[in-house]
């Protein structure tokens, strides 16, 4: 009877290692065929169209390369280029467009490669990185006298690779991370990420040679983009000419609405 019951047990136990196992994989090869949904959101709450957009009715639309772009200008010689956080299109980025008009700088909101106007094709990180290469081309040639780049969250990598390449002279980074796996391994702790990630975005391999101005500014309670991350890439970065400006009970989400925030990009940028 004892014997009996020990097998039977043996069995159960094989069966739940078993089970666990297969549903461990399930998870894994869920993840590497999903991670591309998972990380981009293009069309989130909803869709939205490049060239009917009433935020930026009174700017130029642009397309360069096939990359899509609006652009503003004013008299002075400086250019911000912002590259939109994740999820949504940059027609949906007026909070920071009312930021940059009061700063009176030109300049140019990057639209990411089908990331708006209802397509079935898909992002993807070489795509994403032509467009940072497409902006630099067409900006080259106007003399502009200062350039100064923002990114935020998910794009902190594809903006970092255009400041390693071309000429900047401030970087402002809201809520960023070193590398993209480690803010998927932060939620998913027991799984390989960083073997599975085929969309890791490494934004330490392009700012270690950063000299010049820069401004982090992150919740230190982020639940998108970990705040560890954030410091860590500013900690990283080798300039005696950078802050790190920290928002204490807020949201990812919101944080251009966070008090003071405005005023420190527009006198950053100035």
């Amino acid at each position: 009877m004892k014997e009996k019951k020990k097998t039977n047990i043996k069995i159960i136990l094989i069966k739940t290692i078993r089970i666990l196992v297969i549903s461990y994989l399930t998870i894994l090869i869920f993840l590497f065929f999903k991670q591309k949904d998972m990380i981009y959101y293009p069309n989130y709450p909803e869709a939205s169209s490049f060239y009917d957009c009433s935020n930026f009715k009174t700017d130029e639309q642009k397309e360069y390369n096939w990359t899509r772009f609006y652009e503003k200008k004013w008299t002075n010689n400086n250019l911000v280029i912002f590259f939109h956080w994740n999820a949504g299109s940059a027609c949906s980025r007026y909070e920071m467009k009312n930021i940059l008009e009061k700063s009176w700088n030109n300049f140019v909101f990057v639209e990411y490669y089908w990331y708006s106007d209802l397509s079935n094709n898909k992002p993807w990180i070489d795509k994403i990185l032509q467009d940072s290469l497409n902006i630099w081309e067409y900006i080259k040639s106007k003399e502009f006298e200062n350039i100064y780049i923002i990114w935020r969250s998910v794009w902190t990598w594809p903006a970092s690779y255009y400041t390693e390449n071309f000429k900047t002279d401030k970087i402002l980074l809201i809520s960023p991370y070193t590398q993209l796996y480690k803010v998927a391994s932060d939620k998913y702790p027991f799984f390989p990420i960083k073997l599975l990630f085929s969309e890791n975005y490494n934004s330490e391999e392009y700012l270690k040679r950063y000299k010049w101005e820069l401004l982090i500014i992150h919740w230190n309670n982020d639940k998108v983009v970990p705040f560890f991350l954030g410091k860590e890439l500013y900690d990283w970065i080798n300039t005696d000419k950078k802050e790190f400006f920290e928002i204490n009970n807020w949201n990812h989400n919101d944080i251009l609405y966070y008090e003071g925030v405005s005023e420190k990009i527009i006198k950053f940028l100035n």
